[in-house]
């Protein structure tokens, strides 16, 4: 995925030509088979880049491609083909399982009314080996609306990588996990990009994230994306620059904040 000259953010109803912007990048290649970390104060604009990112948003400028392609002429099953979004909204389940709820991820190839119907050799295997990768093997048959939400969290990544897309976006992946999890979580993306995925994912993790990750993107205070490598000279300025406070201050070696107080 590429974007150039890249401004997100919101139009604002009822004022022609007025716009909120949220932040900016002026180029940003995701190779493949990259996992890049998206870090950012709360408001700077994590959700909204993923939001346009997946098609979802329209940018307020630049333009956004995947595959070669302009991402505002891919509609439905084409942008479901190439681009998997995970949000941090819990969406009602109904009375699905967690094995048809994963199986929702297929949507796109058999429709909305199949979810328990005969599918391929190898969609069953990707089903099951999602499920297994994310440690819900024990739990298809429970109603997915009485998982925890740490569980329904992982059940929204398994859904992703049952959608088999090349790219997959993810907001806060990491978020109601205990420790155990989220290392369970950032091996697993490691190991899907290892496979050829590439992954982008907000976090508010540094400690754990930039040991896993290739590359880090960083929204700034003033709404500028940085893109950077985890090991690079001028990254502890740089967080502290995205993270203002007195008490606050970024430890290279244990890539990780430390309060002073």
């Amino acid at each position: 995925m590429r974007a150039e000259n890249l401004i997100c953010g919101y139009p604002i109803p009822g004022k022609k030509a007025h716009r909120l912007e949220i932040c900016r990048i002026n180029h940003l290649d995701l190779q493949r088979g990259s996992l890049t970390a998206l870090m950012g104060a709360n408001g700077s604009g994590k959700s909204t880049l993923l939001q346009t990112l997946s098609g979802n948003l329209s940018p307020l400028n630049g333009r956004v491609s995947i595959e070669g392609q302009p991402l505002t002429r891919l509609k439905g099953r084409q942008l479901a083909e190439r681009i998997a979004l995970v949000l941090t909204t819990r969406p009602d389940t109904g009375y699905l399982t967690v094995r048809e709820t994963a199986s929702l991820g297929n949507s796109h190839r058999f429709g909305l009314f199949n979810l328990s119907g005969s599918h391929s050799s190898d969609e069953n295997r990707i089903l099951a080996r999602a499920l297994e990768m994310t440690a819900l093997t024990s739990l298809t048959t429970r109603r997915a609306a009485t998982l925890s939400d740490g569980e329904f969290r992982r059940l929204m990544i398994a859904r992703a990588i049952v959608q088999d897309s090349p790219l997959i976006l993810l907001d806060e992946p990491l978020a109601f996990l205990d420790p155990a999890n989220k290392a369970l979580i950032l091996t697993l993306m490691k190991s899907l990009s290892s496979e050829g995925k590439t992954i982008l994912f907000s976090t508010h993790e540094p400690g754990l994230s930039l040991h896993f990750a290739d590359r880090l993107l960083l929204i700034d205070s003033r709404g500028t994306i940085h893109n950077t490598a985890p090991d690079a000279p001028d990254l502890p300025a740089l967080i502290e620059s995205a993270f203002p406070h007195p008490d606050l201050s970024f430890d290279p070696l244990t890539r990780d904040f430390r309060i002073s107080r």
